[in-house]
């Protein structure tokens, strides 16, 4: 039997919901999504051979999103616009996915969650430096700007965030550090009238 797209897709969004409320990554178990939805695990097992491919799914449709973003950003009437919809954006996800969700994907399934990473990272990487070369070919930031070196700067500075080591997650909200660190950015890209 083939899977069904709109029930992938329910079972998917049923996942996330569940995961994005603070639910462990181990308690989102497969019995918890037949009774919440009030379908059969033989039903979910149809669409998913396992909780893992549900994972991967959830994780493949991320990137998914993350591609969407990528439309909006390039379709920004300005690169302080473009830079002002990925920065947005990547404070709703700051904000929803938790630390110890990160930190249980790449225990549980680092065979999912390397490579997402690595692609989710990868596309993040390519569209801010695409708006900050927009940016300074626009005359909106400085013409000195390094695209490329700011651009793994900031990727580090988001897997501090996301390993929560640096900054612990019960001592300091992340849409916190993440409004912190991107004003922080942000400032340093603009034009002066020094010439600089």
């Amino acid at each position: 039997m083939l899977p069904d797209p709109t029930l992938c897709h329910l079972l998917i969004e049923a996942t996330r919901n569940l995961l994005l409320s603070g639910v462990p990554l181990r308690q989102a178990t497969m019995d918890r999504l037949a009774t919440q939805l009030r379908i059969s695990k033989k039903t979910i097992y149809r669409q998913f051979i396992s909780k893992e491919s549900l994972v991967g799914a959830l994780l493949a449709e991320h990137l998914g999103q993350t591609r969407a973003l990528g439309r909006w950003v390039d379709q920004a009437s300005t690169a302080e616009v473009g830079l002002a919809r990925l920065t947005s954006w990547q404070a709703t996800q700051v904000s929803e996915v938790s630390v110890q969700l990160v930190t249980d994907l790449r225990t549980q399934y680092p065979a999912l969650s390397r490579p997402w990473w690595t692609t989710y990272q990868r596309e993040f990487y390519d569209l801010l430096t695409a708006c900050l070369r927009r940016g300074i070919a626009e005359r909106l930031f400085r013409p000195n700007l390094d695209a490329e070196v700011l651009g793994r700067l900031l990727l580090a500075q988001l897997e501090w965030l996301a390993d929560g080591q640096l900054f612990p997650a019960e001592r300091f909200a992340p849409r916190r550090i993440y409004e912190q660190l991107m004003q922080h950015f942000l400032q340093g890209l603009k034009r002066y009238s020094t010439g600089l």
